[in-house]
């Protein structure tokens, strides 16, 4: 859940703005599968043409063996402006 207030700093790929968890949590179950299934076959679509090349752009790997998650964030999230030039935006199409 966020407020409205929040609604402005949330960065599009932010998964609080998913149409399949909003479906959920207005109780349409039925909405939010066949939303999630469009989420995922997108996805899967542009796994495909992006290959291995891509790199995440919010989390490093850990380093630290004994850290419980491999993944760590790099900390920069909310230093990102939500308005993106048109390049972002074609490349978030699938959220």
């Amino acid at each position: 859940f966020y407020s409205e207030a929040d609604a402005g700093s949330l960065l599009p790929t932010d998964s609080r703005l998913r149409p399949d968890r909003r479906a959920l949590e207005d109780g349409l179950p039925e909405v939010a599968s066949k939303e999630k299934q469009k989420l995922e076959e997108s996805a899967r679509r542009k796994r495909a043409q992006i290959g291995s090349s891509w790199t995440p752009r919010w989390f490093t790997a850990s380093k630290d063996a004994s850290k419980e998650l491999p993944w760590v964030t790099k900390g920069d999230y909310w230093t990102h402006s939500p308005s993106l030039d048109a390049g972002q935006k074609a490349a978030l199409a699938m959220y």
